[in-house]
């Protein structure tokens, strides 16, 4: 989305073209980010799969002797989705770290213009606000949405038996 279309009829102003790129770079470091997310949660999701797999006693019928290989699949598996469920962590704090980043573009943005709104009103620069403020909080629900999918995929299967 072109948020300086937001602007149309007005000359973009130093602040305003700051704010556009801050989130410009915030959209792109969010895409780089998430690719990394996801290729760490699907990770998550197939030692999670896994480890279902292993744990049941059905799929070990004719190994039953074979305990000790069974502990230590499934100990490197629980490896696998601890250490891919922190470096998921630290992915979603770098996410965070970027919302955080738009948000602070956006509200020194909207201070600016209203100090210089006490001089020379510009309504002009209410959509660009507005449409800034609505592409920000998209990406602060889509960061909480991750958080939860990644706590429900992170937490431990429940056992049936």
């Amino acid at each position: 989305c072109d948020l300086m279309a937001s602007a149309a009829g007005s000359e973009p102003t130093p602040s305003s073209q700051r704010m556009v790129t801050s989130l410009d770079l915030g959209r792109r470091k969010w895409a780089k980010l998430s690719q990394q997310g996801r290729a760490l949660l699907s990770s998550i999701v197939n030692a999670r799969s896994q480890l279902d797999y292993v744990g049941s006693s059905a799929n070990w019928a004719g190994l039953s002797d074979c305990a000790a290989v069974r502990a230590r699949v499934e100990a490197s598996l629980l490896e696998t989705r601890r250490d891919r469920s922190s470096e998921l962590e630290v992915v979603l704090d770098e996410l965070q770290a970027v919302v955080l980043a738009m948000r602070a573009a956006v509200d020194d943005h909207r201070a600016r213009v209203g100090k210089e709104a006490a001089r020379r009103p510009d309504p002009s620069t209410a959509p660009l606000i507005a449409h800034a403020e609505a592409a920000v909080g998209t990406f602060e629900r889509e960061l909480a949405l991750r958080r939860e999918l990644a706590l429900e995929m992170t937490r431990p299967p429940a056992r049936l038996c």
